[in-house]
């Protein structure tokens, strides 16, 4: 957990960092640590595309909360597998179990996010 709370608080500093330049897009870790990992350098550039993102895409805002982030990232995953909860448990990296609580907590319905967003 204190991996993850490390893994969040850097990509907030990231992103803090690149307000100033317009929206930015970021998708799940393994879509944006596989890029990097080949690359040779610390750097990861995230380009905000001209169209709208993909459903697995989370759209991040100056100010959002962790737990709005995380919501956001839970929907997005949820969306993506049409609310098939071990493989949106797998994209985001977690436990079943863990994201079981997280429903619980935040009042998410997979079928409702898999179905209405």
């Amino acid at each position: 957990m204190l991996e993850l709370r490390l893994q969040v608080e850097e990509l907030r500093r990231r992103l803090d960092a690149e307000r100033d330049h317009g929206e930015v897009w970021v998708s799940n870790g393994r879509e944006v640590q596989r890029p990097a990992i080949g690359s040779g350098s610390d750097a990861i550039a995230i380009e905000a595309p001209n169209q709208p993102p993909p459903p697995s895409t989370v759209q991040l805002a100056p100010g959002m909360t962790m737990a709005q982030i995380e919501r956001a990232a839970i929907e997005a995953a949820l969306r993506e597998t049409r609310g098939n909860r071990r493989r949106a448990a797998e994209i985001l990296d977690i436990g079943e179990r863990t994201l079981y609580r997280k429903l619980r907590d935040y009042g998410i319905a997979p079928e409702a996010v898999a179905v209405g967003s």
